[in-house]
């Protein structure tokens, strides 16, 4: 029997707030953050994370999150990086997430501010910001993540899966023809990124904690001028060009004074953007998307292909 779907609403986040954390805030708001279920503010000084663990996306989501909240509550605990984390706070029973029946979630500290988002520039102050975060997380001994954090296995099944169905012609009709004019160079991409990652596999590089989704909509500018990196979800056990790939081309990319393997930096770029494809084909083919979100899908899926196809090999 297929599970109902839960009720994230105001008054499920009540009952979970005073049965878990013993609070009873006055005000209570839907807050942005809730892409894999529902997130609410509360009182202005809390953040509860809500997951429908009925749901593949949310159950898949919650499998990992009490291993997760633990990287973040070591990492509020180095020095270095304390201020730049919302670590998780505990529950009554002094777990850092709860579950009860299909619903599953945290609660963190509420931070008063905004994403950064997607094009809009950093400042010169807010790049040195992400270049000595950066070197800081990067330093720290991965050793003490091994028990809760999930390592790079270079196993791309995903590209595999891409070149198989737009040779075949398994995608939907509209991401077909977005990806048409590139699906020759998509296929080559695909081929190589599996040679490479079976090269990776024989020999890996050595590991960091990495966060692997330092984009700006996961850099958080509070009012006071604090940053804050956010979204530890996909945090990775890898080689620090999992992080650095992301700023290779830009301008400030040279305040990143740690050493980078240019080999590994197209790895990445390369992996990035063909399991995005990936995604958002499979979205569009199960029709998870509303008819605004696909479109977006569409012009994403053919930025993202000819950005690919520019990436020199």
């Amino acid at each position: 029997m297929t599970e109902q779907p839960a009720r994230l609403d105001a008054a499920c986040a009540r009952r979970i707030l005073l049965d878990e954390y013993g609070l009873s805030p006055a005000r209570l708001t839907p807050a942005e953050g809730g892409t894999t279920g529902a997130a609410f503010c509360a009182d202005g000084r809390y953040f509860l994370k809500l997951l429908d663990t009925g749901t593949a996306i949310g159950a898949q989501c919650a499998a990992p999150l009490e291993n997760r909240l633990t990287v973040l509550k070591r990492l509020a605990s180095s020095p270095p990086l304390a201020e730049c984390v919302c670590a998780p706070l505990p529950t009554a029973s002094g777990r850092l997430s709860f579950s009860r029946g299909n619903i599953a979630g945290a609660l963190f500290p509420w931070v008063d501010g905004e994403a950064i988002g997607f094009g809009n520039p950093l400042t010169p102050r807010e790049q040195r910001w992400l270049a000595a975060f950066s070197a800081a997380l990067h330093s720290l001994d991965p050793a003490q993540f091994h028990s809760c954090c999930p390592a790079e296995d270079f196993s791309p099944a995903f590209a595999a899966a891409l070149a198989r169905q737009l040779s075949c012609g398994g995608f939907s009709e509209p991401f077909a023809e977005a990806a048409a004019p590139f699906a020759e160079e998509i296929v080559r991409r695909a081929a190589w990124l599996d040679g490479a990652a079976a090269c990776l596999r024989r020999s890996p590089p050595a590991f960091v904690l990495c966060h692997t989704d330092l984009h700006g909509g996961n850099l958080l500018r509070g009012n006071g001028g604090r940053l804050f990196a956010v979204d530890w979800d996909s945090a990775l056990l890898a080689p620090r060009e999992a992080d650095l790939f992301l700023f290779r081309e830009e301008p400030f990319f040279p305040l990143f004074r740690e050493p980078a393997d240019a080999a590994l930096l197209t790895y990445y770029q390369v992996r990035r953007d063909l399991e995005d494809l990936w995604e958002f084909g499979r979205a569009l083919a199960e029709g998870r998307l509303s008819a605004a979100e696909a479109e977006a899908a569409l012009s994403h899926t053919r930025r993202i292909a000819a950005q690919l196809c520019r990436i020199p090999l």
